[in-house]
């Protein structure tokens, strides 16, 4: 994206960073995002002389950037502005610059909280037609179980899949879940539906015994899911498909799952219980309409009131 250029272009400073272990260490979702921060920036500002960034007068032209976006998504502008801040003071702490001025960057800008939505049938039905068979079961396994995308994939069925006396299926592995800086470990635990144990049995082996491979048959990683979904938006984009299909996440599937479990009457504890999720966790995705198919619960309301109607004979 960035060639080498002279060391008195700001330019070179944006090079710099992006070949440093300071980007290097970042996760790849992080690192994606930056480097297309960036590289607006550099087109916009990489050929001015990196004197100017020690001087105050451009960052009132950076702050009407940041603005212009802001007008169209405020989420991007703050991630924007914030990248900007991060390569200006690692240009400062490595001597590229004499004076660091990034807190002259101060759009305010306030941003809702990012959520995760449940993804709507048609989303899914367009996730089929794009994705390989391999990454729709991914998508399959985890709407219909509600587990992390990190703990699927490390699902072996050698190793985790039980039964219990009745015959239910479920599986058992050690989670590894991240909070900040403190990693919390204990024992997952999903009981497996009909429809998934149906699903389970249509599977083949593969070589390394994991459940979910790619079209290699690896493992998948993290970020190797992050990539093929980014590869799956842009085609379906091109595609002219609906410009919702591309705000929906892999992370939003759990509450596909939620929506399932609702949807069949179970209660939010049962859900909880299912999920993983505290109740207050579950109440906020029912009460704030993550479920998909709304006319199909009034439906089954409707039904149920029927046959109490009939049962009454009012």
């Amino acid at each position: 994206m960035i060639n080498d250029m002279p060391e008195n272009n700001i330019e070179y400073l944006i090079n710099l960073y992006l070949k440093s272990y300071a980007y290097y260490g970042l996760k790849y979702n992080t690192k994606r995002q930056y480097r297309g921060y960036l590289k607006r920036f550099n087109k916009r500002f990489g050929h001015l002389p990196l004197t100017k960034l020690e001087n105050r007068e451009i960052y009132q032209e950076i702050t009407e950037d940041i603005e212009n976006i802001a007008r169209e998504t405020k989420h991007a502008a703050a991630y924007y502005q914030g990248t900007i801040k991060i390569m200006i003071k690692y240009g400062y702490q490595r001597g590229v610059l004499r004076h660091e001025h990034s807190k002259l960057l101060c759009v305010k800008i306030e941003r809702s909280r990012r959520t995760n939505n449940a993804w709507s049938a048609k989303q899914i039905a367009l996730a089929k037609k794009y994705a390989s068979p391999e990454f729709y079961n991914l998508i399959f396994f985890l709407s219909h179980t509600g587990l992390r995308q990190s703990d699927a994939i490390r699902i072996k069925l050698s190793e985790h899949l039980k039964q219990y006396k009745d015959g239910e299926l479920y599986l058992c592995l050690q989670q590894q879940k991240v909070k900040g800086h403190n990693p919390t470990k204990g024992m997952l635990t999903a009981v497996l539906s009909d429809q998934v144990a149906l699903w389970l049995k249509k599977q083949k082996s593969t070589p390394n015994g994991y459940l979910l491979t790619t079209p290699r048959g690896k493992q998948w990683t993290v970020e190797n899911i992050s990539r093929t979904w980014q590869g799956i938006k842009d085609k379906a984009m091109k595609d002219k498909a609906s410009p919702k299909f591309a705000t929906v996440t892999i992370h939003g599937l759990r509450k596909n799952a939620v929506s399932n479990l609702f949807m069949a009457g179970c209660t939010v504890g049962q859900i909880a219980c299912v999920i993983g999720w505290d109740l207050k966790t579950v109440h906020d995705i029912v009460n704030n309409h993550y479920l998909t198919d709304k006319i199909q619960i009034a439906i089954e309301a409707v039904k149920n009131v029927n046959k109490y109607a009939g049962e009454k004979k009012l």
